[in-house]
């Protein structure tokens, strides 16, 4: 008996974000989802979705409420979630109100690679419970 537990996905939701590219899974395409080698679906976020708070409680009107406690939860006793949290609390953000913003980006270069954004994620398991094309989809 093994005690690897994966966690149900996520149900169909009316309330989702617009998507563009290619079917779900659960959508027929006249293909093996072996043989796709259409990109990955890329979701359009509604205006007010801007800062964490915002992508939170989008995502626990979008997620189960079991693929929500998995994404929120930690390991164990939740001390390092707790303490990664506070760590991000202690970081101050200084505004630059009326300052000259002309030619100002978010790019970064890393590894190579120019990034629109400095924003990754790292691995983690089951993001299939969020979106049908999981890790490929990040």
């Amino acid at each position: 008996m093994s005690n690897h537990h994966q966690p149900p996905a996520a149900p169909d939701r009316e309330d989702a974000p617009t998507t563009h590219g290619s079917p779900s899974p659960t959508q027929s395409s006249g293909q093996s989802d072996q043989a796709h080698t259409e990109p990955p679906i890329r979701i359009t976020l509604p205006d007010n979705v801007v800062t964490l708070g915002d992508h939170e409680a989008l995502a626990s009107r979008l997620l189960s409420q079991q693929a929500q406690a998995y994404f929120d939860g930690g390991a164990a006793d939740e001390i390092t979630l707790r303490a990664n949290v506070l760590a991000w609390q202690c970081i101050p953000l200084h505004p630059r109100v009326l300052r000259p913003v002309a030619g100002g980006h978010t790019r970064v270069d890393l590894l190579g690679r120019t990034l629109a954004h400095p924003i990754l994620i790292a691995p983690m398991a089951y993001q299939g419970m969020a979106h049908p094309h999981a890790e490929q989809a990040t």
